[in-house]
This record gives structure tokens, sequence and C-alpha cells, in this order.
């Protein structure tokens, strides 16, 4: 073998070696937990359905409650006043607030939005011509599902949403709507929802960029009918 193919051999060993090195998210960027509900706690800069990220700081003081569902367990925390850090593996509350978390019967790895969890099973695996890429299939139990993202900065415009049915050919566009919130909880009967089926939602946001999904539904699934069991995130 020449210098020059061992050179070139070396070289693809060293970019194999960063790509797989890499984390799937940076801590920063990926949310740690969804914020289920908040109450009594004005100057926290919170709502029901918004994202919290790794050392976020809420103040729900003198007597604010939140309940945080935490993406990469089944773990939810309930939170009662006091200065809040959000940390991976749960609140951390000073200021004499208080913190209680339980465990919910859930798919630890269906939601998870880190990649490395989502291979532990959590996605539905099916022989399809589409792309690995656009293929992280979410299996939902409620044919309600709640999209979810994270809008841009000084959102001034409303998000527009389309949901495409994948096992069309050519793929069909069966619903669309819009929201001027982070969040859009499909009413029932908007759109009908066939069991087993691969559906695809995209949300176009006010800085034009759009971020998408692919989900299921599957009834016989033992998950709670709750908000994490409905939840689409969409990146």
């Amino acid at each position: 073998m020449s210098r020059l193919e061992l050179r070139h051999l070396g070289s693809i060993a060293i970019a194999l070696t960063a790509i797989l090195a890499a984390p799937a998210y940076a801590k920063s960027d990926r949310p740690v937990a969804l914020v289920e509900s908040i109450e009594g706690a004005p100057d926290a800069g919170l709502r029901a359905f918004d994202y919290v990220f790794e050392n976020d700081k809420i103040d729900l003081r003198p007597n604010g409650r939140m309940v945080l569902a935490y993406f990469d367990s089944c773990a939810v925390e309930t939170v009662t006043g006091g200065l809040v850090k959000i940390e991976e593996d749960g609140a951390d509350v000073s200021k004499g607030g208080q913190s209680t978390i339980a465990m919910r019967k859930c798919d630890r790895a269906r939601v998870a939005l880190s990649d490395e969890a989502e291979e532990v099973g959590a996605a539905v695996k099916r022989v399809s011509p589409f792309e690995a890429s656009i293929w992280r299939e979410r299996a939902l139990a409620s044919a309600r599902p709640i999209f979810k993202w994270q809008p841009p900065q000084n959102q001034t415009r409303a998000t527009a949403l389309r949901i495409y049915y994948l096992d069309a050919d050519p793929i069909r566009l069966i619903w669309e709507g819009g929201t001027s919130d982070s969040y859009f909880e499909l009413p029932a009967g908007d759109a009908t929802l066939e069991t087993g089926m691969p559906y695809r939602v995209e949300a176009i946001l006010p800085d034009s960029n759009i971020v998408d999904a692919v989900f299921s539904i599957d009834p016989g699934l033992e998950v709670a009918d709750d908000v994490m069991g409905r939840l689409v995130p969409l990146d």
C-alpha cells in the first residue's frame, strides 16, 4: 500500500472517530423536560408546554407550582415554591421550595429526545423506502397527538402545520392548519388517523425554518394517556 493510500485511510479513520465521538445534541440545545403545568408564578417566564433546558433558573416564590415531565426518563416532578435550577436528573430546589418525583408508566426510550435513547428501541422499525434520517417514528396510543416544537425568538407570526400520509404514492396531504403557540393539540375528528399507518407532521416556523416528525397510532401501547403519552416533538 502506498504512502498516499495510508494517509488517505488515516484521514478517514480520524474523520470517523470525530463523527462517532460527537454528541447527537449539544446539552445546551436539547430540552431536558416539558412544563406540563405551571401556576401562581408570574415571575417564572414560563407557560404550559414550554421546554426547559439544563441550568435554566425558575422563580416559583412564594407559592408557585410547576409540573415537569422529563424526556430521558419516565419521571414527573412537581415543584412548589422556591428557586429552581433545572438539571438532567431532577430540579435543584432552594429558598424554601419543595419537590416530589413520581414515575409514570411509559416507554423510556420513546419519550427520550436523544438519538442514543431512541436507538434503544423507541422508534417503530419498518421496512421502508424512506431515509433513516426522516424515519424516527413515534408510536402513540391516542389518536389525538400533541405536536410540540421550539419556536424562534420573538415569534411574531403563526406557525403553519401540515400532516402527510406516508403510505400513499405519492405522499398525500391529509390535514393543514396553524397556531400562534409553540404546540398544537389535534382536535378529535379533525383528521382520520388510521391505526399502524405512518404520518409525517411538519411545522413551518415564522422564520421559515421547517421542523418535522414521523408518528403512528397504536391503541395497544401500554402507556398513560397523558401529555407525554401523546407528545410528538418536532425537530
